[in-house]
Formats: C-alpha cells, sequence, structure tokens
C-alpha cells in the first residue's frame, strides 16, 4: 500500500527530510529536560549524576532502534494504524488510544510546568492561566498548517535555543567546582541507575516519531540521525547535570535548576539577569514542542476513527489540554511528585512495551 493511500486523505502528504524529523526530536525533549529533570537526577544520583545521563542515553538507545526497526517495517503507516494490522481491529485501536492518551498526558504535564514557572517567577496569578492557552492556541495553529511547517519554524528556532544552552553552560564555568562530582560511586551502582531511568524515560518520549515516520521522505538515513541526535541530547543532559559543579549538595532541592543556573551569571559590566530572554527561548522550545505533540495527536485521533480530515479535532483537543492541565497536578508540589516518581515509569512502559509486543507478534505472524 503506498504513502496516500495508507494516510487515507487525512492530511496532504507532507514530506520533512530525516534531519528535519532529528531537529523536531531535539526539541521535543531539551526543551523541558532541563526545567525539573537536573534537580529529580541529583536527587537520586547525587554526585553520580554524570554516571546516570552515560547509561539512560545508551539503554534509550537500545529502546529507541527497537521501535524504529517497527516503525520501519511499516514505514508509510503511523504506529495508529499498523496497530490494528499486526494486533486486529479491536486490540490494535486499544494501542492507538494508549498512545494518544500518552501524548495528551505529557502535552498537560508541560502546559502545567510552563503555567507554574510563569505564576511563581515572572507574572502575577492571573497572568499563567493566560499565557498557558495562548500557547495551546499558537500550538493549535501550527498542527493546523501541519507538519512540514512546524519542521520548517523550527530549522530557524532550534539553533538560537541550542546557542543559548552553549552560552548558559560558557559563562557559568567560572563558578563550577568539579570536586562536587567526587567521591564516584560512593553509595554504590543504585543511585545513578535511579537516575538513568529519570534519563531513560526523557529520551524515551521520540516514541512521537511512530506516528511521524510516513512524513519522512529519506527514511533510510532516520536510524543513523535519529542516533546522532540522541547522543546530542545527551550532550545537553549532561549541561543540566552540570548543575551540581555549581551549586553541589543545593542542586537536589532547587525546584527549576534551569533558571536558576542561568540567575548567577554576570558576564561584564551589562550583561546579567538575563533569564528574561532565556525563558523567551524556553517559551518558544515549549510551542514546538506542543505543536509536533498536538499534530501527532489530532492525526492519530483521525485515524482511530476513520475520519477524512484532523482539522475539526483541533479546537475539542486543545480545551480537552487546557482542562487536564488543570485537573492533573493542582499544587506544585503534586506536579513534581507526578513527574519525577509515576511519570517515568509510564513514558517506559508506553516506549518499550508496545513496541517491543507489536514487534514481536508483527515477527512470529510473518513466520506462521
Amino acid at each position: 500500500m503506498n504513502k496516500e493511500s495508507s494516510l487515507k486523505n487525512i492530511v496532504n502528504i507532507e514530506k520533512i527530510s530525516s534531519f528535519q524529523t532529528t531537529l523536531l526530536i531535539i526539541t521535543l525533549i531539551i526543551s523541558t529536560a532541563d526545567v525539573l529533570l537536573p534537580a529529580f537526577v541529583a536527587q537520586e544520583a547525587k554526585q553520580d549524576s554524570w554516571i546516570s545521563v552515560i547509561l539512560g542515553t545508551f539503554s534509550a538507545l537500545i529502546f529507541i532502534n527497537i521501535f524504529l526497526t517497527l516503525a520501519l517495517k511499516y514505514p508509510n503507516k503511523t504506529i495508529v494504524q499498523y496497530s490494528s494490522d499486526i494486533l486486529g481491529k479491536f486490540l490494535g485501536k486499544i494501542v492507538g488510544f494508549i498512545y494518544i492518551y500518552f501524548l495528551i498526558l505529557t502535552m498537560a504535564l508541560i502546559v502545567r510546568q510552563l503555567e507554574e514557572i510563569v505564576d511563581t517567577l515572572f507574572f502575577p496569578t492571573y497572568i499563567a492561566p493566560l499565557f498557558s492557552i495562548l500557547t495551546i492556541i499558537i500550538a493549535s495553529y501550527s498542527a493546523y498548517h501541519g507538519i512540514e511547517t512546524i519542521a520548517r519554524v523550527n530549522n530557524l528556532l532550534l539553533p538560537i535555543g541550542l546557542l543559548a544552552l552553549s552560552f548558559v553552560i560558557f559563562l557559568n564555568i567560572p563558578e563550577m567546582d568539579f570536586k562536587f562530582f567526587l567521591p564516584v560511586l560512593n553509595q554504590g551502582v543504585a543511585p545513578p541507575l535511579r537516575g538513568a531511568l529519570l534519563i531513560q524515560s526523557w529520551l524515551l518520549k521520540s516514541i512521537i516519531l511512530l506516528q511521524l515516520i510516513p512524513f519522512v521522505e529519506d527514511k533510510e538515513n532516520i536510524r543513523r540521525d535519529i542516533s546522532i541526535g540522541t547522543i546530542v541530547l545527551s550532550g545537553g543532559l549532561m549541561g543540566g547535570v552540570l548543575l551540581i559543579a555549581v551549586f553541589g549538595p543545593l542542586a537536589q532541592k532547587i525546584i527549576f535548576p534551569a533558571l536558576s543556573y542561568v540567575r548567577i551569571i554576570e558576564f561584564g559590566r551589562y550583561i546579567e539577569n538575563i533569564d528574561a530572554l532565556i525563558m523567551v527561548i524556553w517559551i518558544i522550545g515549549i510551542f514546538i514542542n506542543i505543536s509536533i505533540s498536538f499534530y501527532a495527536v489530532v492525526l492519530g485521533l483521525a485515524q482511530l476513527f476513520s475520519l477524512k480530515s484532523y482539522k475539526p479535532l483541533i479546537t475539542p483537543i486543545a480545551i480537552i489540554i487546557v482542562c487536564f492541565s488543570i485537573l492533573i497536578a493542582p499544587r506544585m508540589i503534586q506536579l513534581t511528585n507526578f513527574i519525577h516518581y509515576i511519570y517515568p515509569f509510564y513514558v517506559c512502559s508506553v516506549a518499550i512495551t508496545i513496541p517491543i509486543i507489536l514487534l514481536l507478534v508483527s515477527k512470529t505472524r510473518e513466520k506462521s
């Protein structure tokens, strides 16, 4: 079945390159990774957090290649479509629903984090919900125009974000004391393994690829490019771990480590308090993040219910995400506890269990 027939006219046939897809995945993960993740990893692994990044990246690469193997077996279909081909219509739709629910939950958590940061650090309380709603509106508008448009915007904005991240790390080098990373494995291997689970769960959010593969023009390069992109992400996550070199044991108690990282910067006489600029760059990353997930969700729902277009779903899904973000964690402590202790297991169960089951069943049916 060719690409046009497999997508059933739900979307105009768009094309993005393997490189563009990799850049989308980098934005998807790095835009939220340094908000809460460094503090969570520091709480689990302490001075061995750098080991957690290495172990988490290695394990994530294994599972990413597993679900890429699955995706490339059905190169012109999304996971919502080939789940029914593999498991049958009923079970396949259940898998598709679980996958879509995971993406909606992730977007709701991101919107909730955005609201909490805006509320706590920058604007009065009544501004934060309006800010989140505006972000959803802009993201839904981007999803309306399709993945190709989102990818082009990301091509322009991601380099700015990566440059800003590198700039922040470079300016903090004088404040770093690498003795805070000693002694190595002082409490054994269990703490860095717990930290690695957190790192792995963040990197496995790239499972959104299973909904984007049909649009990748040069699929023969996707495995290589995504692997390289994951290593690049590992470097960004290691930059977050350097928070320990700046703050020492206090890194475990900082709620928003990235902003604390930025606020101590003083560069000469004129450049200081650049957190507002970094906040703008971070919000741009969040906008791209939500746009990618939003597109994957409405496309998946349209395929799940055999609709002719995903566009009528945009408004109701936007409302659902806003409502879900309000209900999911009314207080900051509930939000951080959920992201730290529950969400990683949910990510791993979706990103590891579902692709492995689908791949094994697919191979078994081929042999029979």
